[in-house]
Formats: C-alpha cells, structure tokens, sequence
C-alpha cells in the first residue's frame, strides 16, 4: 500500500487520477476505522464507500485544508455516526411499530369482548319479565327519572325502584362471567 502525503489546498478540482490514488491509499484504514466503531462489515463498506462518493459528488467544491487522511477520517467518524443515529431511529420506529401492532390487536380483542358483552347484556334484558324490561329501558336505555316513569306506567316510584333493583341482580348473576 503505497502511502499519499500532502493536502488539497485551495483546489477547485480533484482530478480521476488524484482520487483513485486516494481511494487506493485510504480505503483499507477507512473501512478498519469503521469497522471497529459499526462492527459490521458490510456497514462499515458501505460507509467509507459513501464518504469518497460525497468526495468526488463534491471534487468540484471541496476545499480540503488539513491532510488527506485527517480528512477522511473525521468524514469516516462523522459518517459511521450518521449510521448509528441512523440504526437507533429505525431500531426505535420498529419498537413503535411492534407496539403499534400489539396495541392494536389488544383494541381490537376488547372492542370484540365488549360487543359480546353488549349483545349478551342484550339477550338477557331481552329475557326479563315484560313490565321489569320496559321499566330497566326507560330507565337505564332512555334515561328517565323514576318519577317519569312512574307517572307514565301509571305505578308508584317504589314499584319502579324495586323493579330496577330485580332488573340489575337478574342482570348482574347472568353477566358475572364477563368480568
């Protein structure tokens, strides 16, 4: 491996030439300088590849004002730091994902609970003696007062509030299971 001194100083070119004798010079120590921060091969190639890419992409514009190989190696820390925000924000977007998911299926496994639920406190309402039914669906479906009720059923509020009372201990031991 042959060994490139000196600086780019005050270039507005960098010539092929000049880049493949750098790219050959510094590659291997780039790719170990990676290797050891990422721990992963093909990460670290792909790094030090993207780091002389960004060099020629930009040949036209760079100014490089140290060594060479200072140079490259903060682009090459720089950009394995890059890499590893990278991997913590797609490592944090899969747990949000997976936790997404999970909750979803947990929202949706109470929403079915809550429809069998529903439809089973249904069918037992359904199941209650007429004038007990008619009085608990005044009551708790549309909202009236015991004395509303009372006055249109044409019966006292006690009769209300004992049928109420019958309704929701019929109601509550055919339910229990649920919870």
């Amino acid at each position: 491996m042959k060994k490139i001194q000196g600086k780019i100083e005050d270039s507005k070119y960098i010539d092929h030439n000049s880049f493949v004798s750098y790219y050959e010079s510094y590659f291997p120590l780039m790719y170990l300088h990676a290797l050891r921060m990422l721990d992963d091969r093909e990460e670290a190639k792909d790094v030090v590849q993207q780091v002389f890419f960004k060099i020629w992409d930009k040949r036209n514009e760079i100014s490089i004002k140290e060594s060479v190989k200072s140079y490259l190696y903060k682009s090459t820390r720089n950009a394995v730091l890059d890499k590893i925000a990278s991997r913590k924000i797609s490592e944090k977007h899969k747990e949000n994902m997976k936790s997404f998911s999970t909750k979803t299926v947990e929202i949706e496994d109470e929403a079915q609970i809550a429809r069998n639920l529903s439809a089973s406190i249904d069918a037992e309402i359904n199941k209650l003696p007429p004038q007990m039914r008619l009085i608990f669906q005044l009551s708790r479906i549309e909202e009236q007062s015991h004395k509303e009720i009372a006055s249109q059923l044409n019966i006292s509020t006690n009769t209300v509030k004992t049928q109420i009372a019958r309704a929701l201990k019929a109601l509550k031991l055919k339910i229990t299971y649920f919870f």
